[in-house]
This record gives structure tokens, C-alpha cells and sequence, in this order.
């Protein structure tokens, strides 16, 4: 086998493992997607359509990019926009804080 053979061959076995990757990481955010929104409906059974959209309303106000997810950096942003200096530990506490 040539040299340059080995070379292509590499690349497609990379262009394969970053396939795999890229499906994997997909397949995990639609299985979070699927989370959230079981959890959302059995809240909403709870919640009357007021209280549901002042919810909405507020996760809105943090939620920057509309991706249904509050990341650190929306966090912290609109932490700041609201005179709050959280710290790393304190965004990091605050990110990985689940609902029962």
C-alpha cells in the first residue's frame, strides 16, 4: 500500500468516527429533547394556562438563542443584565440544578 493510500484511508476512517460522533450527539440531544418535554406535560397538567405562560415567559427572558435549553453563558448574561455577578461554581450549581 502507498503512503498517500494510507493517508486517504485515515481520513475516510476519520470522516466515520466524526459521522458516529455527530449521530451519537444528535440522537443524545433528541433524547433530552424527549425528557424535557414529558416532564413539561405532566407539569402542565398541573399548572393552570396562566401560570404555564408566565413560566414560558421567563424561561423565554433566559433562554437567548430559543434552543429550549438555558445554557451557562445565557445564564450568566442575563444574570448580569439583571446586576448578579454569579461566579463559575455559582453558574455551574445553577445549571445542573434538577426538578424532582
Amino acid at each position: 500500500m502507498r503512503l498517500c493510500d494510507r493517508g486517504s484511508t485515515a481520513a475516510r476512517q476519520m470522516a466515520l468516527v466524526k459521522k458516529h460522533k455527530d449521530a451519537d450527539a444528535e440522537a443524545e440531544l433528541e433524547r433530552k429533547r424527549a425528557e424535557r418535554q414529558e416532564k413539561l406535560s405532566k407539569m402542565k397538567s398541573s399548572l393552570t394556562p396562566d401560570q404555564i405562560l408566565v413560566y414560558r415567559q421567563h424561561f423565554e427572558l433566559f433562554d437567548l438563542n430559543g434552543d429550549g435549553v438555558i445554557n451557562a453563558r445565557e445564564l450568566r448574561k442575563v444574570s448580569r443584565q439583571m446586576g448578579y455577578r454569579l461566579d463559575d461554581s455559582q453558574i455551574e450549581v445553577s445549571i445542573n440544578v434538577r426538578p424532582p
